[in-house]
């Protein structure tokens, strides 16, 4: 449980940096970063529950800022350079075009999909 929490951490961090990228530059051409290496590393289930949830919640809400702050040309612009068929949850073919709304939108249901995990393991 506490291994899904630090990589749902690690992807708002990630994920973070490619939104405010995204709105201001013209591709989404995103470096992609090793999941398991990262959770792994970082020691995740050593931590306490609460320090996890207090991070991630923090962090999301910063996130959220960030997207409401983001001007909707920059959300709806489509984008043909991108590399969503390697890093997005729901991936888009290369050249397909992509708007940073539909990445954020992926990013959010990814969050969600992660979360019904935790939901469903037993305390």
């Amino acid at each position: 449980m506490r291994e899904v929490l630090g990589h749902l951490i690690d992807s708002a961090a990630n994920n973070h940096v490619r939104f405010v990228r995204a709105a201001i530059e013209d591709d989404m051409v995103f470096p992609g970063y090793a999941q398991n290496e990262w959770v792994e590393a970082q020691r995740y289930n050593d931590r306490d529950w609460d320090d996890l949830i207090d991070l991630w919640e923090r962090y999301n809400r910063h996130i959220a800022n960030v997207i409401r702050s983001i001007p909707p040309a920059a959300m709806k612009r489509e984008r043909t350079r991108h590399n969503l068929d390697e890093i997005a949850w729901r991936t888009v073919p290369r050249g397909e075009p992509v708007t940073l709304e539909y990445f954020v939108d992926d990013y959010i249901a990814h969050l969600e999909h992660h979360l019904t995990q935790i939901r469903k393991i037993p305390r």
